[in-house]
């Protein structure tokens, strides 16, 4: 299973790189990709610095690229995952709630393009304020019951 945006930052031909990643011998759960260079403006890689550098700090997430659209799983390492997050913070909580479940992770570089259709939503004040606050309620409620933090939220998978 796997998914990338559609407003084509990326092509789908380079999702080869994260299939033939998740094929080694190593066996990986999860594939993501990190843009080998960034087709976005300044300020938006200093956004996705500073919240990776968040993301390091109050969750020991160490993924170079949270939010690269890129990412390939096995479907057994999604099994019993939840998420709450349905805005910005979706990628972010995922990636935390697999290492909690002792998924492995391993990245690959992809291309990444300048976007073509579609228009910029990260920036907007509210995908911001949606992203912080959700941030902040996994991160307590991780503090106050990391087991009951980790099964809140929708099934990744239907069947579960």
């Amino acid at each position: 299973m796997g998914f990338t945006d559609g407003d084509r930052q990326f092509q789908v031909a380079d999702l080869g790189r994260l299939t033939a990643r998740i094929a080694e011998p190593d066996r990986p759960d999860v594939v993501v990709g990190v843009r080998i260079q960034r087709a976005d403006p300044l300020i938006r890689t200093l956004y996705a610095r500073s919240y990776r550098l968040a993301n390091r700090i109050f969750f020991g997430l160490r993924v170079t690229d949270v939010d690269c659209a890129c990412k390939l799983f096995r479907r057994g390492s999604l099994r019993g995952l939840r998420v709450e997050s349905g805005g910005a913070f979706f990628s972010a909580e995922l990636l935390i709630k697999l290492r909690s479940a002792g998924r492995s992770v391993v990245e690959v570089g992809v291309p990444h393009y300048a976007r073509t259709v579609g228009s910029p939503t990260g920036a907007r004040p509210a995908v911001i304020l949606r992203a912080v606050r959700d941030f902040w309620n996994l991160r307590l409620r991780l503090w106050l019951n990391s087991s009951r933090a980790i099964g809140r939220g929708a099934p990744i998978l239907g069947d579960d």
